[in-house]
């Protein structure tokens, strides 16, 4: 199993090569495209039976929602930071 720091490299790596995909794209487009992902993210969770299968999916995608809204201003604010300079 990796570790938490393994865990938050490759997220890293992931997310700046769907970063450099989704780049230059109509931000519409984009936001379907993860909307359908993160929808079958969350639909390939099952449980034992559909009570619990609804309960984990609906913890994951409340996780999920108060992971982005943390995320909002970070990403906002690292938007706002000059690109670094190519000395």
């Amino acid at each position: 199993m990796k570790t938490l720091e393994q865990q938050a490299r490759d997220t890293l790596e992931l997310v700046r090569d769907v970063g450099t995909l989704l780049s230059g794209k109509d931000p519409h487009v984009v936001g379907a495209a993860l909307a359908d992902l993160t929808a079958a993210w969350i639909a390939a969770h099952k449980a034992a039976t559909k009570d619990e299968t609804d309960r984990m999916r609906d913890e994951l995608l409340t996780a999920h929602i108060e992971a982005i809204e943390t995320l909002i201003p970070v990403n906002a604010r690292d938007m706002e930071k000059p690109p670094p300079s190519r000395a």
